[in-house]
């Protein structure tokens, strides 16, 4: 599939950012990202083995035009809401995310590694808009930094896993 249009989720841009590879991304796709991501959840990172504390500074990167802040509508939180099981603890920024997707017409991939976020997006019948930053990075050719190895949550494999689970849970329940 190619995405050229892709939502991304806090934990893919920080992801993207700790392996190395954010400039490139945002040179081959076209990169969309909720208010709230934007604003609140992917400001910084820590690096493992030193708790060094790194800044995104995705104000620069939306000023050069490289990087589109999206709002999704509290009509369609609320909508959202009524569709997903009471269980499912969803970050302030992926039901934002997730709204905008439902009210938009734009044909935007969502990256996410978020368990939660996927089955979500499995109960609101967008699985088929999902992709994993692995394959959003081969599909556009973009090289990964020496020792920018991604961490399991972010490989396809897993999402495909994690797709499955939620369309046999969404089965279950009767959606």
């Amino acid at each position: 599939m190619k995405p050229r249009l892709v939502l991304l989720d806090a934990n893919v841009i920080i992801e993207a950012f700790r392996i190395g590879v954010w400039d490139r991304l945002v040179a081959r796709v076209e990169v969309i990202v909720a208010r709230s991501v934007f604003e609140d959840e992917s400001v910084h990172w820590f690096v493992p083995a030193t708790g060094e504390r790194k800044y995104i500074d995705l104000a620069r990167y939306a000023s050069e035009k490289k990087v589109r802040v999206v709002d999704g509508s509290i009509a369609s939180y609320a909508g959202i809401r009524k569709r997903l099981p009471r269980s499912l603890a969803l970050h302030t920024g992926e039901l934002e995310s997730l709204a905008w997707l439902t009210e938009s017409d734009e044909p935007a991939c969502f990256c996410t590694a978020d368990r939660a976020a996927v089955r979500a997006a499995v109960f609101l019948d967008l699985s088929e808009r999902l992709v994993s930053l692995e394959v959003l990075l081969e599909d556009h050719a973009v090289a990964r930094s020496a020792g920018g190895k991604l961490r399991p949550q972010f490989l396809e494999r897993l999402l495909k896993d994690w797709r499955t689970q939620a369309q046999i849970e969404k089965l279950q329940a009767g959606h």
